[in-house]
Formats: C-alpha cells, structure tokens, sequence
C-alpha cells in the first residue's frame, strides 16, 4: 500500500512538473508533451512510466487515448492500455497496478469498471 501510494504521489509531482515545464498551444495542450518528439517506438518502458505518460495524456487532453490517432504516441498509449485490459482479464493485472490505473483518472476508473462488467458472468 505504502508503494501505491509513493507511485500515485509521483505521478502527481511528474505531471505538476510537466505541466509547469511546457508550453500550451493554442488548444491549451501540452505540445512537448503530446507529440512524438517525446515518443520513442520500439523502446520498452517500465510499466510505471507508461502509467505516468497516460496519466499526463488524461489530465492534459480529458479524454482517453484512441488508436486510430495520427500521433504515433498516442497510439501507443492506447494499445498499452489494451494490454492491461488483456492482463487484467487474464488474471496477471496485479492489484497495485490496476489500483494505480484507477487512481490516474475518472475516466480510467470508469474504464476499467467496464472491463469488469463484461467479463463478469451474469
């Protein structure tokens, strides 16, 4: 619980850091932070840092990834997030990442309460 809870708060400071750190567009949109130059195909990241760079997505854009996007980035985001659909349908989301999902955003939790609903038998 203690990691949970040190992974949310490092959320919060990396997106408030982010945040502050670039600039807006004329959308109000964090350019540096929404377009390929920050997005590196082909590069595993730790699972915690995906969360985060979906975290910032979230908060900046209020909206969920899409994976028919043109931006390679947020496509990206998007088929991460599939994946931990599939995880957590097959067992192997643990608890503290799924809680962490949930914890980014409204949307994220809703998001996941439905991946609940329709795997759960009625």
């Amino acid at each position: 619980l203690k990691q949970l809870c040190d992974a949310s708060q490092l959320i919060n400071r990396q997106v408030d850091a982010w945040k502050s750190a670039c600039k807006d567009d004329r959308h109000g949109h964090n350019q540096s932070l929404l377009e390929e130059d920050t997005y590196k195909p082909r590069v595993k990241q730790a699972w915690q840092t995906r969360c985060s760079h979906l975290s910032v997505f979230v908060k900046t854009r209020g909206c969920l990834p899409k994976g028919h996007s043109t931006s390679a980035w947020e496509r990206s985001l998007a088929w991460w997030l599939f994946d931990q659909k599939k995880h957590l349908l097959q067992g192997r989301l643990s608890p503290a990442r799924l809680q962490l999902l949930c914890d980014t955003s409204p949307l994220l939790a809703h998001r996941v309460d439905g991946w609940r609903s329709a795997n759960t038998p009625t």
